[in-house]
C-alpha cells in the first residue's frame, strides 16, 4: 500500500497537481487478527478500532487546524 500511495503522490508531482490536491487514505475498519480469540471487528477493542490514516495536504490549504 505504501508503494501505491507513493505512486499517487509522484503522479501528482509529475502533473503539477501536488499543490492543488489533498489526498486522504483510510480504511473501513481494523481487524482483531486473533487477539482475544476474535477474528473480525465485532467489538471496539483497540485492534478493531484502529485504522490507517494518511493525509497529504499542501501548505496553501492550511489544513493543520482540521486535525491534531
Amino acid at each position: 500500500m505504501d508503494d501505491k500511495v507513493g505512486q499517487l503522490l509522484k503522479a501528482l508531482e509529475l502533473t503539477g497537481l501536488q499543490n492543488d490536491t489533498i489526498v486522504v487514505f483510510t480504511s473501513n475498519h481494523g481487524d482483531m487478527l486473533g487477539d482475544r480469540g476474535l477474528w473480525s471487528p465485532m467489538v471496539f477493542y483497540e485492534n478493531a478500532s484502529r485504522v490507517p490514516l494518511i493525509i497529504s495536504c499542501p501548505s496553501r490549504f492550511n489544513c493543520t487546524h482540521y486535525w491534531v
